[in-house]
C-alpha cells in the first residue's frame, strides 16, 4: 500500500478554484487506488475557519490532517520570542529574507514538518507550489521518499507582474527551490518545456483532471439551453482584471438579448447589476450549470498555467470564446474549439458568431471535445497517475 504526505497549505476542500479543484481531483485518484493520504496544512493560510481539518477528514479523501503553524500565535510570547531569535539569524545566515521569491517555508513550520516525517513512513511526499518548495529543505528526514513539487503555475511569471522584481532573479530563485525535488510536475506545456531547459529533474506534464464532468456531452442533445453564456471564474487578481475588462469593454457591444450567466466568487467584484446577467456565487454542481450553457467564455488577460474553466466548458462540448492567456497550456493552439482574441471588438463578434452560425458552433464544440477526449479525460489522466505510482490493477474511474 502506498503512503502520500500531501502537502498543501489550504485546508478547506471547498471546489472554487482551478488549484483546489486539482487537489480535489488528485485526492480522489488517491482514495480510488486504495493510498494511504496524510494531510499536511497551514493554520491561518488564506481563508482558514476553526473545524477546517475536521472537515476535511469528514470527506474521506484522506486519513489524517496535521496542521501546522508558520510562527506561534501573538498569545504565547515567550514561545513567539524564543521563534523569533533562532529565525531571524537562520534566515540571514541563508540569505532567504533577500530571495526574489517570498519564502513561506519559515524554519518553526519546517520543526513541525520535519516531526511529521521523523514519526511515519512515506513512499511520496508531495508539495504544491513554488513558494513553499524549502519544507523539505532537510533532506535526512525524508527516509528514503520520492519527493515531488507540484508547481501548478510557474510563480515566476506571477511574481514578476505583481512584485516587479528582476525577472532574472526571480527565476533563478524559482527554479533554485524545484531543483530540491526528485520530480518536478507541470500543468502546461509551456511550463513542461521551460522546467524541461534549465532543470535536470525528471520533468513530466501531469494535466488537470476537471471534476464537474465524467464523459456527460451527448453529441445529439438538442435540449434547450437556460443561459447562452457562462463565465466561471475566482477571485484572484488575474480574474478580477478579466471581469473588469469584459463588463467595461465587451459586454456593452453584446446583444441584451443575450442570457449571462456569471459563477463563483469573481461575482464579489461585479458591484453593477446586469439585466441580463445572473450572478450565482457557489453552485454544488458545476457540471449542471455547463449542461445548461450554450457556450463558454474566458477573458483572461494575465496568469499562467491551464485554464480549468476551458477545459471543462469543453468536456461538455461548449465551443470558448477566450483571450490568447486563454489557451495556456492547450497541446494544439489552433483547431481547439477556441475563438481566440484580446481585441475587445472581435472578442465580442466571436460571441455572436458562435451564437448564431450553427455550423461554426458544430464544429468548434466537436475540436474542443476531441482536445478533452484525447488530454484531459479522466481515464487517459488516471491512466498516467497509475504510471507514475507503479499501478498495474484496472481500477474504475468514478
Amino acid at each position: 500500500m502506498k503512503r502520500i504526505l500531501y502537502f498543501m497549505p489550504d485546508l478547506s476542500l471547498e471546489n472554487n478554484a482551478g488549484n483546489k479543484t486539482r487537489v480535489i481531483s488528485l485526492l480522489k485518484y488517491f482514495k480510488q487506488r486504495n493510498f494511504k493520504v496524510d494531510y499536511f496544512g497551514v493554520k491561518g493560510w488564506i481563508r482558514w475557519q476553526d473545524g477546517d481539518d475536521e472537515r476535511m477528514l469528514q470527506t474521506g479523501l484522506v486519513d489524517r490532517v496535521f496542521v501546522g503553524l508558520g510562527k506561534p500565535p501573538k498569545s504565547q510570547f515567550f514561545h513567539r520570542l524564543l521563534y523569533k531569535i533562532p529565525e531571524y539569524f537562520k534566515r540571514k545566515y541563508y540569505g532567504i529574507d533577500n530571495a526574489a521569491i517570498k519564502n513561506m517555508s519559515t524554519f518553526y513550520l519546517c520543526k513541525q514538518f520535519n516531526k511529521v516525517l521523523k514519526e511515519n513512513k512515506y513512499d511520496y511526499i508531495i508539495v504544491n507550489y513554488s513558494w513553499w518548495a524549502n519544507i523539505i529543505r532537510y533532506k535526512k528526514f525524508q527516509n528514503g521518499a520520492r519527493t515531488i513539487i507540484d508547481t501548478q503555475d510557474l510563480l515566476s511569471a506571477y511574481e514578476y507582474h505583481t512584485q516587479r522584481k528582476r525577472m532574472g532573479r526571480i527565476f533563478e530563485e524559482e527554479m533554485k527551490r524545484i531543483s530540491l525535488y526528485d520530480e518536478v510536475w507541470a500543468v502546461s506545456v509551456e511550463e513542461q518545456y521551460v522546467f524541461s531547459q534549465f532543470l535536470d529533474n525528471y520533468i513530466r506534464l501531469v494535466p488537470n483532471i476537471p471534476l464537474s464532468t465524467m464523459d456527460m456531452y451527448n453529441e445529439s442533445s438538442d435540449s434547450p439551453k437556460k443561459y447562452d453564456i457562462i463565465y466561471v471564474a475566482s477571485d484572484n487578481n488575474w480574474n478580477k482584471e478579466s471581469a473588469k475588462w469584459f463588463f467595461s469593454e465587451v459586454y456593452p457591444l453584446l446583444p441584451a438579448s443575450f442570457n449571462i450567466c456569471i459563477i463563483g466568487r469573481i461575482n464579489d467584484h461585479i458591484q453593477e447589476e446586469y439585466p441580463n446577467v445572473t450572478k450565482i456565487r457557489f453552485v454544488e454542481s458545476l457540471g449542471n450549470a455547463y449542461a445548461s450553457s450554450r457556450i463558454s467564455i474566458c477573458p483572461m488577460l494575465g496568469g499562467t498555467g491551464v485554464k480549468l474553466k476551458v477545459i471543462e466548458a469543453m468536456s461538455f462540448g461548449l465551443p470558448v470564446v477566450c483571450t490568447l492567456r486563454g489557451i495556456d497550456g492547450l497541446p494544439n493552439k489552433i483547431n481547439n474549439g477556441c475563438l481566440v482574441s484580446d481585441d475587445a471588438q472581435i472578442f465580442a463578434d466571436n460571441i455572436v458568431r458562435l451564437l448564431n452560425n450553427k455550423v461554426l458552433y458544430k464544429e468548434q464544440s466537436t475540436q474542443g471535445y476531441d482536445i478533452y477526449k484525447t488530454y484531459y479525460n479522466p481515464v487517459v489522466r488516471y491512466k498516467q497517475l497509475d504510471e507514475i505510482f507503479g499501478v498495474n490493477a484496472n481500477f474504475p474511474v468514478n
